[in-house]
């Protein structure tokens, strides 16, 4: 899980706008927050060498950013604010139901990486004990029903976390689904093999959902999933972007860069950020 660390925490160009609000990577504790790009509330951290790695919102006065070394700050509307996240581990992933109703996920910065999981009360973060190791992503589709997903995929029912079986040694780093009974799970298949980096749930069980992809490393693989639809789904990563409309996989892009962070809001608007050899990289479907 380690090895995927650097690739996750260059999500940098990982960007929620909003009318006037901007979150702008590298945020972190001690950071000094200001105007920022066009008047939209920055954040700037001078040297401190922590990155914020992903960002979430239940709308335009209530936003998360969450990053390395427990990294927790919050967009009320008007300004910037850090949040005690009661850890020091890295955070990777973000996702709530509602104002106060939110999880955020992460791993140990150092061996043996164990897994943390955080919930906002409304009030406040708490630790929540699932016994997970390092995790990299978490979605769900309401209060009682929530996946996280890294070197395990853990299930959120309401009262409790479990193990759910995960097929093969794919190791996750993004969770998303249209619905209770369609959740996809992307990550590297430590076993090398071909198109094992993607997994299905169909509220039942999860299964391999082959995409005809080659992980010949055990460190590339796919960064992020997200879709518009049970049949627009985009997955990016070291192996590039691929597409499933609803029955099969297929190439969308690859080459020259390294996606890292997907986004649809329908089969016709698409976002990709990532980086190149000249810097960081966007690409629109």
């Amino acid at each position: 899980m380690k090895s995927r660390r650097s690739a996750l925490a260059t999500v940098v160009g990982t960007l929620f706008a909003s009318g006037a609000l901007l979150v702008c990577a590298g945020a972190s504790v001690g950071c000094n927050f200001d105007a920022g790009w066009g008047g939209g509330g920055g954040i700037r951290c001078p040297g401190n060498g922590l990155t914020l790695n992903n960002v979430w919102g239940s709308g335009p006065s209530d936003v998360w950013a969450v990053g390395d070394g427990g990294t927790i700050v919050h967009w009320n509307g008007g300004a910037w604010a850090a949040v005690t996240s009661r850890t020091s581990d890295d955070l990777y992933g973000v996702w709530g139901s509602g104002p106060n109703d939110a999880w955020a996920v992460g791993a140990a910065a150092t061996y043996p990486w164990g897994g943390t999981i955080l919930h906002w009360s409304g009030s406040e973060w708490s630790i929540s004990t699932s016994g997970a190791e390092g995790l990299r992503g978490v979605w769900g589709t309401e209060p009682s029903d929530v996946w996280a997903v890294g070197s395990k995929i853990l299930h959120w029912n309401g009262s409790a976390w479990s193990t759910s079986t995960k097929p093969k040694t794919t190791a996750l780093n993004s969770v998303w689904g249209s619905g209770p009974t369609d959740v996809w799970g992307v990550g590297t298949d430590l076993d090398n093999a071909v198109g094992d980096e993607i997994v299905h749930w169909d509220g039942m069980a999860w299964s391999v959902s082959p995409s005809s992809t080659t992980d010949n490393d055990g460190v590339s693989g796919f960064a992020s999933v997200t879709g518009s639809g049970s049949s627009d789904v985009w997955a990016v990563g070291d192996v590039g972007i691929i597409h499933w409309n609803g029955s099969t996989w297929s190439l969308s892009g690859s080459g020259g860069w390294s996606p890292r962070a997907v986004w649809a809001s329908s089969p016709r608007d698409a976002w990709v950020v990532g980086s190149s050899p000249g810097g960081a990289a966007v690409q629109h479907w």
